[in-house]
Parts: C-alpha cells; sequence; structure tokens
C-alpha cells in the first residue's frame, strides 16, 4: 500500500509540472541573459511560449527581446504592443562590454601608475619613512622593507605606467 500511494504522489507530481510549465513567456535581457517566467514581462517584448510552439522541442532560439520604452499617454497598449521587435546584434553588445571594459582597465592602469610614482619618489626621497602597522601603530621603516617597498613601487610603475 505504502509502494501504490509513492506512486501515485510520484506521477501526480509529474503530471502537476508538467502541466505548470506549458505556458510561459521567455525573452532576452540586455546583458544577454535569457530568462523564463509565468508571467509576461512589463519591461520587455517577451515571446509566448505553448506546448506547441516551445523552442526546446523545435530546436528554436528564443527571440532577443528590447527593453519596451515608457508609453506616452496618448498611447494605446495595443500599438505598444503591436510594434515589431528590434534585433539586438549580441557581437555589437560584446563589443560595446569589452570597449567598457577596455577603458575600466585603462582607468585602473593610470591611477595604478600615479600611485607607484608617488611611492617611488616618497621612498627615494625621504631617508626614514614612517609607517602605520596592521595593530595601528606608527613607526619608521627598516633599510631591508623600505628596499622591499621601493621594489614592489617600481615593478608597480614598470606595469602600469608603459604603453
Amino acid at each position: 500500500m505504502k509502494k501504490h500511494l509513492t506512486n501515485i504522489a510520484f506521477f501526480s507530481l509529474f503530471t502537476l509540472s508538467a502541466f505548470a510549465a506549458e505556458d510561459y513567456y521567455i525573452w532576452v535581457d540586455e546583458n544577454g541573459v535569457t530568462n523564463y517566467s509565468q508571467r509576461d514581462s512589463k519591461e520587455y517584448h517577451a515571446q509566448h511560449v505553448t506546448q506547441a510552439n516551445r523552442p526546446d522541442l523545435n530546436r528554436g532560439r528564443p527571440q532577443a527581446a528590447t527593453r519596451l520604452a515608457p508609453a506616452a499617454p496618448a498611447e494605446t497598449t495595443a500599438a505598444t504592443t503591436a510594434a515589431p521587435a528590434e534585433e539586438i546584434d549580441p557581437d555589437a553588445l560584446v563589443a560595446e562590454q569589452a570597449a567598457a571594459l577596455a577603458s575600466e582597465l585603462a582607468e585602473a592602469r593610470r591611477t595604478n601608475c600615479e600611485a607607484g610614482k608617488q611611492n617611488l619618489a616618497q621612498l627615494q626621497a625621504f631617508r626614514r619613512v614612517r609607517v602605520t602597522d596592521d595593530k595601528g601603530v606608527n613607526r619608521i621603516l627598516t633599510e631591508a622593507e623600505k628596499a622591499e617597498k621601493t621594489d614592489s613601487a617600481r615593478q608597480l610603475v614598470r606595469e602600469n605606467c608603459s604603453g
């Protein structure tokens, strides 16, 4: 009897999950992430997917979605939903992201270059360099520590100030 109840519970769970997954919406956001939902997105043009047109069964890909612009007061919702979805070029998005990352990297290198030059100048200009250690105690760098910090600052300048 217990095995029979287990089988009934398993098959009813399977049936319920299959029934619940029949209709859903799919869209790709501006970051290229594919999203699935049981409700239509208010921000994106989403593709309504049913059992008959499921992309995984038909080997199709979800359509790229565009973010919906805020509707003007005079527009109707029918006019907004009837507008064709704009195609998003993934290569253009990737190129845009790569350019942003290159810009961030260039800014980080510039900042590191300036810090390295400032540290090296201070280490060379002053015979005694006062630092605060991890415990909050002020002390003077030893000659070995000063030489190590000078080497680190030179390396920082070499890595970030060239080209």
